[in-house]
């Protein structure tokens, strides 16, 4: 049940599009200041006519899926997630379709090519990666589920970008349900809460050198071929990576990251050009 090839095009320009628009300050400040929402603003005027278009998308498919849905034989995702709907209702499984293509593509795509631009500037840790892969799961194994606790160097990899380079700068607003605190300062009820990713990334009083890319963080290098040892047993303060802590787009990005990313350190190099 694959969509036609123009369909395709399109909707990948439509998510491109999407996450540009996203990216706007005239968008992000409407979370701080929803008031600015009675302006003109025509970066919010294009963005739900794209969001419209992202949806009109996603509506066909799940008719599609519907109409020739067979109980006995589900096809892809979009079947399982038929079958499993039970009472959830339509908006629940469009809106899991659309977490599928923006938080399970896009935070993986944007965190794959962040982790093969710091390698590139760290051979060292990239080949005690390969050698960590060699040795755990030999030339040809695919990686598992069941794989994540033994291979902690390719875990630390991913926290420490994840941590350097989060998803988004800022994650996404909530509102608190009753009166509370956080590090000493009252946050009343109904309040709007923006976490600063960033900042808390880079924050100089909890981290060693923030700026610097140090997968080894809260890991002690082993002996001979260099592998990591021990377990990601502390949570790092502020830390928002796989497998341990939440970011956005978690938990689509969750395994297909590791999964998408450990067969590129096994079979490929990458070295700046001399």
């Amino acid at each position: 049940m694959m969509p036609s090839e123009a369909e395709i095009r399109d909707f990948t320009a439509c998510i491109t599009e999407l996450v540009q628009l996203w990216s706007c300050i005239s968008i992000q400040a409407l979370d701080t200041v929803p008031l600015l929402r009675i302006l003109p603003n025509p970066s919010l005027q294009r963005l739900l006519q794209v969001v419209e278009k992202r949806d009109a998308f996603v509506r066909a498919q799940i008719q599609r899926h519907q109409e020739s849905l067979e109980p006995e034989r589900p096809r892809d995702v979009v079947d399982h997630l038929l079958l499993a709907m039970g009472d959830l209702g339509p908006e629940r499984l469009h809106m899991a379709l659309v977490d599928l293509f923006i938080g399970g593509t896009e935070t993986t795509a944007a965190l794959l090519a962040w982790a093969c631009a710091f390698l590139v500037r760290h051979p060292e840790v990239q080949d005690r990666i390969h050698a960590e892969l060699q040795d755990v799961l030999g030339p040809t194994a695919p990686l598992s589920p069941r794989d994540r606790d033994r291979l902690p160097l390719l875990s630390a990899t991913l926290n420490e970008t994840l941590r350097l380079r989060p998803p988004v700068p800022l994650a996404l607003p909530h509102r608190t349900t009753r009166p509370t605190s956080v590090a000493g300062m009252s946050i009343p009820q109904d309040t709007i809460v923006i976490p600063n990713l960033f900042a808390a990334h880079h924050d100089e009083t909890k981290w060693l050198e923030p700026e610097e890319f140090r997968p080894g963080r809260g890991l002690e290098w082993g002996e001979g071929v260099g592998l990591a040892t021990g377990r990601l047993g502390t949570r790092m303060p502020g830390s928002y990576g796989w497998p341990l802590t939440r970011t956005p787009g978690f938990p689509p990005m969750v395994f297909p990251l590791p999964k998408a990313w450990a067969p590129l350190r096994h079979d490929l190099v990458t070295r700046i050009p001399l």
